[in-house]
């Protein structure tokens, strides 16, 4: 009987989840859909993520205006 009612209650739960609840990686190559940073950053919405997937060198200003929460990387 307790196991039933706990998983009620994860069930519950992950129903008040709100729909899209998430951060989402937006990758930047030469190759992939997003070829310079400050495209992705224009498309990235709080909590994203951009990440930088060549050992190219881009050498943008970026303007991050608006961006409260954005996490830029680089694993080239």
């Amino acid at each position: 009987m307790k196991m039933r009612t706990v998983f009620h209650l994860l069930a519950a739960g992950w129903l008040l989840l709100p729909l899209g609840a998430g951060a989402e990686t937006l990758y930047v190559c030469a190759t992939c859909q997003h070829t310079d940073v400050q495209a992705a950053i224009e498309l990235a919405e709080d909590d994203d993520v951009i990440e930088i997937t060549d050992a190219r060198t881009y050498v943008q200003n970026l303007n991050l205006e608006g961006k409260s929460f954005l996490t830029i990387r680089g694993t080239g």
